[in-house]
């Protein structure tokens, strides 16, 4: 089954001047297949030929598939740098030649050129990818990190709902699969998000794993792992 938004070993099943047909085995039927560009094709490939390959839609909204690499796939978490805005949201940069739509519903501030943020890929109603800000849903909770690890890390969200032990501000929930905890605004004497700073993880409280990153004017700080 094609599925748009992973990496697929794929097998050349047809080749033309423009470009070769893969699907997953020889004998699919042509709704099963997609095209990867000519500029694609490895030299050497032919019929048969196995290729790792990504499955996106191109500017006519077409499933087409390149053998260049993402930064993520869909479920996945990364920091992306905006490229452009436009009316119907921000372009990110993720390295394919088509750039990722950050939708503005799915902003949870208001980004410009220039600015990198952290977002996750998903697949939306009308069946093409997009990335959100809102990445609690995409967070995992197999966190490799032990207590006493010290590591940089990155606030992604500000919430009073996030812990039970709160810095002011609110609490900054961790993003695990980056190991990003977060920064505190010196400055201002409250964390900020999108900040970047160093944090310790300390031991489970019998229901998530915390970081004690250092705070503003009265020392430390807990946020929730």
């Amino acid at each position: 089954m094609l599925k748009i938004g992973c990496i697929q070993n794929l097998e050349i099943v047809k080749m033309l001047d423009f470009g070769a047909y893969l699907a997953e085995n020889a004998g699919e039927s042509r709704e099963n297949t997609v095209l990867l560009p000519a500029k694609q094709v490895p030299e050497g490939a032919e019929i048969g030929t196995r290729l790792d390959v990504f499955l996106y839609r191109d500017s006519e909204d077409r499933l087409i598939a390149t053998t260049r690499k993402p930064v993520m796939e869909v479920g996945g978490v990364a920091l992306l740098a905006v490229k452009e805005t436009s009316r119907i949201g921000a372009f990110l940069d993720w390295g394919l030649e088509k750039d990722l739509l950050l939708p503005f519903h799915e902003q949870t501030a208001r980004v410009k050129a220039g600015d990198q943020v952290l977002a996750a890929l998903y697949v939306d109603k009308s069946g093409r990818l997009c990335a959100t800000m809102k990445l609690y849903p995409y967070l995992r909770t197999d966190s490799p990190y032990l207590p006493g690890a010290v590591l940089e890390a990155r606030v992604y969200e500000i919430s009073e709902n996030f812990g039970d032990d709160p810095p002011a501000g609110g609490a900054g929930q961790l993003q695990a699969r980056t190991g990003d905890p977060g920064a505190c605004d010196e400055g201002k004497g409250r964390w900020k998000a999108d900040g970047l700073g160093q944090g310790k993880i300390l031991p489970s409280d019998g229901h998530r794993r915390r970081a004690d990153l250092p705070g503003a004017g009265t020392g430390r700080r807990r946020v929730s792992l």
